[in-house]
């Protein structure tokens, strides 16, 4: 793929690490406009020396300039530009990848990336984004430029971004990891079940994350599962990182894993309408992670996850949730349109 650039074009040079796969991408920003002109994958178990992985990337790709920029974003804790990434043992440091290939860098958390990459979504497009109903059917028109974002996946994460003046920036949240907020009878037992796993109340990311389906499931099976099931001696026999695609597989069939599924959508709701109150994010609140976009059927079932999302004592606050708009994102690459984003906006 050949481009062409104009004179005031810049290529961007952007990461998304993650504990299976190392995302690079050269990123074209023509105007206010991010496109995805090269993009290699590489398995990120198998990287020894990531600041060599990124520069056999950058030869690779060929590209037509030198990059402007670097940004590089990692699911991990990020101070003074360098990460140790959660499930890696190699580390990220941007002040030695901009010494050594000699552009200027910024490493920042996978969320804030996500963040940044929200403006650039087009809200019109199905392919990138899934609007989600409000009971009532409605669809509320975004407006402002306070946003948010949540997603489950291998943990639980959240962002917020705002647009001051024509200026965007987004906050690091630990958002993940605040206390379950258990909300009826049922949580409430779930929660006290999970604290004599983890010796102390459960954080949300124990039961809104791949683990957390693996979790509700140990919970609903102890006291729903009869003998001779033959699902739930299949789930049983695997590893807990296995057991959450084989339920939601299940979800509709079996009585354990459609429990497991319908709870886990009530809490996902919920906690999205905290974070609706939280943030107020009138530009919308988006949904990410694998989690969500492989179990769509289950957050439209009876518009079960909206319905939570509404859940509020005040009927002032439930009003404010109704004016939020909820979107789901399916396009995958936006955290790697994000961190080019971000690179604008951080780089010095």
């Amino acid at each position: 793929m050949s481009v062409e650039l104009h004179s005031r074009d810049e290529i961007i040079l952007a990461g998304d690490i993650g504990g299976t796969n190392s995302n690079l991408a050269a990123v074209l920003r023509r105007g206010d406009s991010f496109s995805i002109i090269r993009k290699l994958t590489r398995e990120s178990k198998k990287v020894i020396d990531f600041v060599e992985l990124v520069r056999e990337v950058v030869a690779e790709f060929k590209l037509p300039a030198k990059p402007r920029y670097c940004c590089i974003s990692a699911a991990g804790i990020v101070e003074n530009n360098h990460c140790q990434p959660t499930n890696l043992s190699w580390v990220i440091d941007g002040n030695r990848l901009q010494q050594e290939l000699g552009i200027p860098t910024v490493i920042i958390n996978d969320f804030m990336a996500l963040s940044y990459s929200l403006p650039l979504l087009d809200l019109k497009n199905p392919e990138e984004v899934l609007p989600l109903p409000h009971p009532d059917g409605s669809f509320p028109e975004p407006r402002g430029g306070s946003y948010a974002i949540i997603g489950a996946g291998t943990g639980l994460g959240v962002g917020v971004l705002s647009r001051i003046g024509s200026r965007y920036i987004a906050f690091p949240s630990e958002g993940g990891h605040t206390d379950f907020p258990a909300f009826d009878r049922e949580t409430q037992k779930l929660g006290n079940f999970l604290k004599t796993r983890y010796d102390s109340w459960p954080g949300t990311e124990c039961v809104l994350s791949g683990q957390g389906i693996a979790n509700i499931y140990a919970y609903v099976r102890d006291s729903m599962a009869g003998p001779g099931d033959d699902i739930i001696q299949e789930i049983d026999s695997l590893p807990e990182s296995q057991r959450p695609a084989l339920i939601s597989r299940h979800g509709r069939t079996n009585p354990v894993c459609s429990r497991v599924m319908e709870l886990f959508t009530r809490i996902y709701g919920k906690f999205a309408g905290n974070a609706a109150l939280n943030f107020i994010p009138e530009a919308g609140l988006f949904l990410a992670g694998g989690i969500a976009q492989k179990n769509i059927e289950y957050l439209l079932h009876e518009q079960s996850f909206m319905r939570y999302f509404e859940s509020n004592y005040n009927l002032k606050m439930r009003a404010l949730q109704q004016r939020v708009p909820v979107f789901l994102i399916k396009e995958y690459s936006v955290s790697l349109l994000g961190a080019a984003h971000a690179a604008t906006l951080l780089v010095d």
